[in-house]
């Protein structure tokens, strides 16, 4: 009986730490990626218990979102916004499609949920559009609600900011704004949203230095600052959110790659950035250079100094995340066609990269948590 009971405490133990963990990848290239995949990561030893499996057939299915409180798995595919319950199969992570709809315009780039369920916004990157839609009390996404076209670009750099590329969005911790950082107008636009209406009107930006192209952003843990990823300029640009009067003011920036770090190499672009669950650790990837910049982040002055420049080990790191215990960093090597585990210092934030502890995912380009 003794022996039965600490079996199942085992068993029990085991599941709990298990963590489903999605992957969307790009399908064309090599690599022969087909759709969404998942895996489970078990949180307490830092490893994959399972390989990738194929959980939905898609055409680039590229950026996912998860509902914030219904099992629904969101994801930009070519010219279609879809859902997806999440289901188990035999005891592994599935995924049932819900509904898709068109989104009216090019490719989708990025998208986010709002806090409380209420709407979905994507964004293209070659047509400049941001797209709003309403979801439904089951998760399901309604028609588009509305469009907007942005239409600035700063034409520093002639061949990546000839046009408007907004290249992602969030919605701040409120659900009052969405942000896009525009990498075509080296801004980062604040749009209110009417949870009534579900439109977007905009209103304000937070401004880049000239050609530094912005990518992607991060609100702190608390809502007090805004962290925004440059694509080109290899920087990251710290400003103040004021959530009342849905502003933001700049007040530093610091580079993720010194100039002799950049030496050598002939096209490095920033790719993606975290901040961890604590607030004091800022992470923010280099392609090419195929590494992570590690920031330590002042609590008061909301600040970044660097510390530490991880090798990846996987190739072109496309995309990370940090799961939920803060214990673990996945990178996904979007030309490697794996994803790789690094350990993260409680203490100090640095990275410890797990040799030989990599998950084989073709085109990886997202990794999301959706325990």
């Amino acid at each position: 009986m003794k022996r039965c009971l600490i079996a199942l405490f085992i068993i029990f133990m085991s599941h709990t730490h298990a963590e489903t963990v999605f992957f969307g990848t790009n399908t064309g290239g090599n690599g022969d990626s087909k759709g969404i995949y998942a895996a489970r990561f078990n949180s307490s030893k830092g490893v994959f218990t399972s390989e990738a499996r194929l959980v939905a057939e898609i055409p680039f299915p590229g950026f996912l979102a998860r509902h914030p409180v219904l099992p629904i798995l969101y994801s930009v595919s070519s010219d279609h916004v879809a859902s997806f319950r999440i289901v188990e199969r035999s005891g592994q992570p599935g995924l049932e499609p819900l509904n898709s709809v068109p989104t009216g315009t090019g490719r989708g780039t990025h998208l986010d949920v709002h806090p409380e369920g209420k709407a979905l916004v994507t964004v293209h990157y070659g047509d400049g559009d941001v797209v709003i839609y309403p979801l439904l009390s089951d998760g399901s996404i309604g028609e588009r609600s509305g469009t907007i076209a942005l239409q600035a670009f700063s034409g520093v750099n002639p061949q990546r900011q000839e046009a408007p590329h907004p290249h992602s969005v969030y919605f701040d911790q409120t659900g009052a704004y969405a942000l896009v950082p525009d990498l075509g107008a080296d801004a980062t636009y604040i749009f209110p949203f009417n949870g009534k209406e579900t439109t977007l009107e905009q209103r304000g930006q937070g401004t880049a230095s000239p050609g530094e192209g912005p990518r992607h952003m991060k609100f702190s843990p608390d809502g007090s600052f805004v962290y925004v990823l440059n694509e080109l300029g290899l920087s990251v640009d710290c400003f103040k959110w004021d959530a009342e009067a849905g502003s933001l003011s700049r007040i530093g920036s610091a580079p993720t790659l010194t100039k002799e770090e950049q030496a050598g190499f002939n096209d490095i672009k920033a790719s993606e950035i975290r901040i961890h669950p604590n607030g004091k650790f800022l992470y923010a990837a280099n392609r090419e250079h195929d590494s992570i910049s590690v920031f330590t982040i002042q609590p008061a002055t909301g600040l970044i100094e660097r510390i530490q420049v991880a090798p990846t080990v996987v190739k072109w790191p496309r995309n990370f995340n940090i799961d939920p215990t803060g214990r673990w960093l996945l990178c996904a090597g979007q030309n490697s066609n794996t994803v790789g585990i690094f350990a993260i210092d409680a203490d100090s934030g640095e990275l410890l990269y797990k040799e030989g502890a990599e998950l084989a995912v073709p085109r990886a380009i997202c990794v999301l948590f959706a325990p």
